[in-house]
């Protein structure tokens, strides 16, 4: 039978190998959160930018439209006061 010594010393070894599993498997969680957080950084960024770039694709349909319809009004109109 093991003496309470050599016990204690296999007790003693286990939890510090238990200890350094519990801190590298912390060390990988944190590693994780911080690449999951320069993720979300660069596509908050992005979506960002591609909000941007729909905003000025409408506004200038809205203002192609706009001039598309004022010039087709002032043709008609002149072709009117020619009649």
């Amino acid at each position: 039978m093991p003496s309470k010594c050599a016990i204690y010393f296999y007790d003693l070894a286990a939890s510090k190998m238990s200890f350094f599993r519990v801190k590298a498997a912390i060390e990988r969680k944190d590693e994780t959160i911080a690449e999951l957080q320069r993720d979300q950084d660069r596509l908050t960024e992005e979506c960002q930018h591609l909000e941007t770039l729909l905003e000025r694709a409408t506004k200038n349909r809205y203002l192609a439209t706009t001039s598309a319809t004022s010039t087709s009004a002032s043709a008609a109109a002149a072709s009117r006061l020619r009649k």
